[in-house]
């Protein structure tokens, strides 16, 4: 049976693997965001090396990434997966809260009270989600989550559908 322990949250290191998996999911981002604008790759590892984020992870089933993690310096959080690679383990990570493992390795590397959470006004699901969670405050479609003593082992998960 799969735990948690499964998976494996490292902090981006710049390896050709890492950019070019982390290039793949603006790829896949850029058929499935018409506002966002694919940078060419060479732009995409200028950007990593100039260090643009205060946490910055990447999540392994064994040897297989499946997303990324990220706090920016303005203390917003994303969130990416990799489709095809959770497909291709699916039966390995069913049952697992794959977002929730990912976003507390992310929030629990930096000492802040708060974070912003950017969720696109068409994905219901987490919109819904996080309209329920009574620490989540909506700042016209942004949620703000401050960090309760009670909230230390229940990060909240958010899909991209």
């Amino acid at each position: 049976m799969p735990t948690q322990g499964n998976i494996i949250v490292k902090d981006v290191i710049l390896t050709k693997f890492n950019v070019e998996f982390l290039y793949d999911l603006l790829k896949d981002r850029s058929k499935t965001d018409n506002h966002f604008h694919l940078p060419s790759y060479k732009q995409h590892y200028d950007y990593l090396l100039s260090n643009p984020y205060l946490s910055f992870k990447i999540a392994f089933y064994k040897k297989i990434p499946l997303g990324c993690v990220f706090i920016s310096k303005d203390k917003n959080i994303g969130i990416y997966l990799s489709k095809n690679n959770i497909k291709s383990c699916i039966h390995s990570l069913k049952g697992l809260d794959l977002s929730s493992t990912m976003i507390h390795a992310c929030l629990r590397s930096l000492d802040f009270p708060s974070f912003l959470c950017t969720i696109h006004q068409n994905n219901t699901l987490s919109n819904n989600a996080a309209n329920k969670l009574s620490n989540f405050k909506d700042i016209e479609k942004k949620y703000n989550v401050e960090l309760r003593e009670q909230d230390k082992y229940n990060i909240y998960e958010f899909r991209r559908h």
